[in-house]
């Protein structure tokens, strides 16, 4: 069995978002599941760990760090971790 290290719950999703990775390469990705603290997502070329990211849902923007990227069929998994939200 797998250790799960998330501590929330991951919901499955769907849905286009356009991921901006190292500030200037722009991917178009499918949302493969989403909780609180990251989201993870299917693009068409991996994504080094460690690279940060920029993710529009046309509705909603976030940032954060990729964590993880692993071939998937003909497609990469990437996790993204999301940052911490600041104090207005």
């Amino acid at each position: 069995m797998k250790h799960e290290r998330r501590s929330e719950e991951r919901i499955r999703s769907k849905g286009q978002v356009t991921v901006m990775a190292g500030g200037q390469e722009q991917l178009a990705a499918e949302v493969y599941d989403v909780s609180q603290s990251g989201i993870s997502l299917l693009v068409e070329r991996a994504v080094t760990p460690g690279t940060r990211v920029q993710i529009d849902t046309g509705h909603l923007a976030a940032e954060g760090v990729v964590v993880h990227c692993a071939v998937q069929g003909n497609q990469h998994q990437i996790g993204i971790a999301f940052d911490p939200p600041t104090a207005a």
